[in-house]
């Protein structure tokens, strides 16, 4: 099963249930580590992943979302 969990922006943008979902044992794949709310997820103390090198190999959002579909299946 994946969960999606919206992050935010910053790490105060992180939710309580937000919170709950990456401390919940489960492998976290994080969209982007470009972000400073990635450096919440690190506060936790959560190890994660994330899918930067998508970003590469995507000519515009349309096939960014396409490519990270394709990993979100492989995942499963």
């Amino acid at each position: 099963m994946i969960t999606v969990v919206g992050l935010g922006c910053s790490p105060e943008d992180l939710s309580k249930g937000a919170e709950k979902a990456v401390l919940s044992g489960a492998k976290v794949l994080l969209r982007t580590g470009d972000t400073p709310v990635s450096e919440g997820v690190r506060a936790l103390g959560v190890p994660f992943e994330t899918l930067d090198y998508i970003y590469g190999k995507s000519r515009n959002f349309d096939t960014l979302n396409k490519n990270l579909a394709e990993i979100g299946r492989a995942v499963q």
